[in-house]
Formats: structure tokens, sequence, C-alpha cells
């Protein structure tokens, strides 16, 4: 989609989710125990934070909750390209991915599928992984032009729904898969709009980006608050930009239907913020 186009959207309130419109939950009660959390370059990093943030899913499991985990890698795909001798591109916040990418950026999102799985599973929980080699499909996509790139075009919430009933942790690399049976491809999807179209078709009741940059406003400080208008007009005054407003497209994806949406500093706890400590966090409401 074209930004104009997602910007005229944003404005008039009229981003949605591919598939399963959910309804907005009243004020201070959650849809459902779901709770999805999209992870950093920094914390896929670093052990100490990925520990902590295993450590901190399993108190919150033992409260109820259940967790899908999405995860891209584009610091990590971007040395494994250069490594490989591959130009890195991206468009408006997008990666061009050729064919020849495709190859490298499946093994980098597969090998921190495992990473991030084992990590959890150190702390004793059953994890599901899905949108790896191996994995069960649950993102389809379509192709962006005619490159690898793509946007989510269904979210298949029937597998979802099996995974999730098989364990309270599933592990959810950006893969979008496009045709079935023998006739298929991967496709690279940002992972931000992963997130937000899984939180929003699942009906999740919290989405919490745990980013490397903060969400900032004119005067360069962390915005508190952000709602649909304010995006659309800091993205036409070249104020939130690339990464950043592919991010805020994909917080207007889910803001309608998950009572909470969150931007936190990759380096926040997760116990804080599922809590309500908001305090070095972005809220993207309505």
């Amino acid at each position: 989609m074209a930004q104009a186009t997602h910007l005229q959207l944003l404005r008039e309130g009229r981003l949605q989710p591919p598939a399963n419109k959910q309804r907005q939950p009243e004020a201070g009660k959650l849809l459902s125990n779901l709770v999805v959390v999209k992870l950093s370059g920094k914390i896929l990093d670093d052990g100490g934070r990925l520990a902590a943030l295993a450590a901190d899913i399993k108190d919150a499991v033992r409260k109820g909750s259940k967790f899908i985990i999405v995860h891209g890698g584009g610091k990590q795909i971007d040395a494994a390209l250069s490594q490989a001798g591959i130009k890195t591109e991206k468009k408006d916040g997008i990666r061009v991915t050729t064919p020849k990418a495709m190859h490298v950026i499946t093994s980098v999102l597969e090998g921190i599928n495992h990473e991030i799985a084992r990590a959890v599973r150190e702390y004793g929980m059953e994890v599901r992984q899905v949108g790896i080699a191996g994995g069960a499909p649950v993102v389809f996509g379509k192709p962006i032009g005619d490159s690898c790139s793509g946007n989510v075009d269904k979210v298949d919430l029937a597998v979802l729904k099996h995974v999730l009933g098989k364990s309270d942790v599933v592990v959810m690399s950006s893969m979008g898969l496009q045709g079935s049976g023998d006739d298929y491809r991967f496709l690279n999807i940002n992972a931000d709009e992963v997130a937000a179209c899984v939180a929003a078709g699942a009906g999740a009741g919290k989405l919490i980006m745990l980013s490397d940059k903060a969400v900032l406003g004119r005067d360069g400080s962390r915005l508190a608050v952000l709602d649909q208008g304010a995006a659309a007009l800091l993205m036409e005054q070249g104020v939130i930009t690339d990464g950043m407003a592919v991010k805020a497209r994909s917080l207007a994806i889910a803001a309608g239907h998950v009572e909470c949406v969150v931007v936190a500093g990759s380096e926040e706890r997760l116990a804080g913020i599922l809590e309500g400590g908001y305090g070095g966090a972005t809220r993207f409401v309505l």
C-alpha cells in the first residue's frame, strides 16, 4: 500500500487488520489473556535481556497469560547480507527483498526463532515455533510488487488457536507464506505489521512493541500518548518517517482492536509494562 494511501486511511481511522475484526473492549477490561510482544534487535543481541524477558513471561504465564512473541531481525539480517555481498535496500522503511537475499533472510530468521524458543524453554515453559521452515504456517502474505517482500493478507486464527492450546508461548517469525501445498513461497514481512495484525485478528489483550527507538514528537522528546490524527500529522510533517512510520501505521491497525497498545524501549522490563508501568513507553490510542 502506498504511503499516501496509508496516511489517508490513518487520518480517517480506517486502517483495519486483514481478517477477523474484533470489537474494541470496554475501558479497563481486556478482551483476552493473550499478550503479543514484538522484540527489537537489541534484545535479540543481548542474552541477559532475553533471559530477563523469559523470566517475566514465566511470571505472567503463572498468572494466566498466554504469549505470542513476534520477531524480525533487521540488524542481524543487515549484517548477514553484508557478509554475503548483498546490498541492503529499503523503500519507505520496508526492506526490498530479492530472491537472492531471501535465502539469507530465511536462514537468519530461523536461527533467531530457535534462539528465542531456547531462552524460553530454559525457564521450563512449553514453546511452539511458527513462521519458520517446519513450523505451522499462521501468517499468509501478498507480495509487494515483484519482490519477495510482502504485506499481511490473512492470519490463520484456527492454526493460531491450535498452537496456543498446546502451549502458553508461541514464537513467531515475520515470515509470511504465499500459496499452499507444493506451490508456495515465503515472503519477508515487516515484523511490526505481523505483530499488529496477529494481535488485532486474535483479539489480544495487549500488544507490546519493545523498540530500539522511541516515538518522538516535533521537539524531539518521547511521546507519552499518540493517536491516529497526531500520527498522520507527524508523518506529513516528516517527523515520523521510514521504519517508525511503518511502526505507527502498524500500531493504528491494532489500536481499534486491542485495548492496550504500547511501544517501549528495549531496556524496559516486560513485567513493569504488564503491570501498567508506561513511564518509559508510548501508548497508541484511538
